[in-house]
């Protein structure tokens, strides 16, 4: 009856260390600190600036035009997928609308840990580029 109840009951001693080990170490490794590439730290940055109308097309229009360079919406979406399994962003599924013949889009918002990360990078150069000297290149 007690197995019903707690599935460990059918793990010998050294079958529940193993476990637990494993489980620790996934603990251990989602609590180091997330690395943020370039293309995911414009992302990142674009749904903090588009707030709460952050969606992959608003996402793409946005970057091409601040960057002025064409950007694959597949990379996008990529890039939003990562934030979101990293924990930067949360998002939440719109209405269905006949314009996008019945789909729902996805809105993405950053969340306290996206926006601790961004200043972090934002104080790590700022810092570093405080260190240039100050020289003319006329």
């Amino acid at each position: 009856m007690l197995a019903f109840f707690c599935p460990f009951y059918l793990l010998n001693n050294c079958e529940t260390n193993v476990l637990h080990t494993r489980l620790l170490s996934k603990s251990i490794e989602s609590m180091k600190e997330q690395s943020l590439g370039e293309f995911e730290e414009l992302v990142l940055l674009m749904v903090a600036a588009l707030h709460d109308e952050a969606y992959g097309v608003s996402i793409l229009e946005n970057l091409e035009k601040e960057t002025k360079k064409s950007i694959n919406i597949s990379a996008i979406h990529v890039a939003l997928k990562r934030l979101e399994n990293k924990g930067f962003l949360g998002s939440r599924v719109g209405g269905i609308t006949a314009e996008r013949g019945g789909r729902r889009k996805k809105y993405y918002v950053i969340t306290s840990l996206g926006k601790q990360t961004l200043d972090k990078q934002f104080a790590l150069r700022t810092r570093i580029y405080q260190q240039i000297p100050k020289i003319s290149f006329n």
